[in-house]
């Protein structure tokens, strides 16, 4: 019987609710139906409560991706999983994710705010609620998780974007091949694109009406990333005044990435462009001064704190 409590208690009780009524911060009632995949449905009287709700759902559901992804790309997994996570913190830090996102909010228009903020309050409105009965991920790590910002949802975006851009590791492959191989097999491996020719794509196509069975087009679009438990995207339905799309959406951030309405369907897919570039950088380390365009210029020292768990 014990047993039996402790399951119920730690792993029974915090799982997501699926029926019944919640009191929340919305400005007038929304409904939100879970089909036979556990798609919520969501249906507002104003797309502000429609990505609250949106926040809302998507925490009861994967509040610990949520908080692991954040942490992955801000540099902070030390702190709950120990100093086997130090180094990846480390090359976090370095690249500035939390530091990028903080000015890249600063620089969004009012309306990108809004739905943002619309987001993060759904996400801290189920986090307020269930600070007693959190995933069990958070009971056998023993912490809670810091409420939700709009900072957070462009840090995971960015997380994102560090995924899927790395051509900075070709280059270096490509510089040891120079080095040793012959040039004209190299740059045909690596060849340079200019952009403009036709791409395939990762997966991704599309074929006019004239040869479907319905006589409408067809789009298939397989946004494949590296396997997880929980998957990469999160099915969601949001309809309010001017907004009915349904898709797939990133965990933490808010709308649909992938998905379609009323009237079009669309896809995205990694081309694999050239955007990244390397140099080999002449810094004085005693003094922090570093070269650029043939004079010494001065870096700016900043400190980062990474905690670990465990550690002093």
């Amino acid at each position: 019987m014990a047993v039996v409590g402790l399951v119920y208690w730690y792993a029974w009780r915090p799982l997501p609710q699926r029926s019944g009524a919640i009191e929340a911060g919305v400005s007038q009632t929304v409904s939100v139906a879970f089909d036979a995949l556990g798609e919520p449905h969501i249906r507002a009287a104003s797309q502000d409560d429609a990505l609250f709700v949106q926040g809302y759902v998507t925490a009861q559901d994967r509040l610990w991706q949520m908080d692991g992804l954040r942490r992955l790309a801000g540099g902070d997994l030390a702190e709950i999983l120990g100093p086997a996570f130090l180094e990846s913190d480390r090359v976090a830090r370095r690249l500035r994710l939390r530091r990028v996102a903080e000015a890249d909010y600063l620089n969004l228009p009012p309306p990108d705010r809004a739905v943002l903020a619309a987001y993060a309050r759904g996400v801290n409105a189920f986090l307020s609620t269930h600070r007693d009965r959190l995933p069990v991920e958070f009971t056998l790590l023993g912490y809670q998780p810091q409420p939700w910002s709009a900072v957070d949802s462009i840090l995971v975006a960015l997380h994102m974007i560090r995924t899927l851009t790395t051509t900075w590791r070709e280059e270096l492959v490509k510089r040891a091949m120079l080095q040793s191989g012959d040039p004209k097999k190299v740059n045909l491996l690596f060849a340079v694109r200019a952009g403009n020719e036709a791409q395939p794509g990762s997966n991704a196509w599309a074929v006019t009406g004239a040869h479907t069975a319905s006589g409408k087009p067809l789009l298939a679009n397989d946004i494949h990333l590296d396997y997880g438990l929980p998957g990469v995207w999160y099915m969601t339905h949001l309809e309010a005044p001017g907004l009915d799309v349904v898709g797939v959406a990133l965990p933490g951030a808010p709308g649909v990435i992938v998905g379609h309405n009323q009237r079009i369907a669309w896809g995205i897919t990694n081309l694999q462009f050239d955007v990244q570039d390397l140099y080999i950088e002449q810094l004085n380390e005693r003094t922090g001064q570093y070269l650029y365009q043939g004079h010494m210029e001065q870096a700016r020292l900043e400190r980062e704190l990474i905690r670990v768990k465990g550690q002093s």
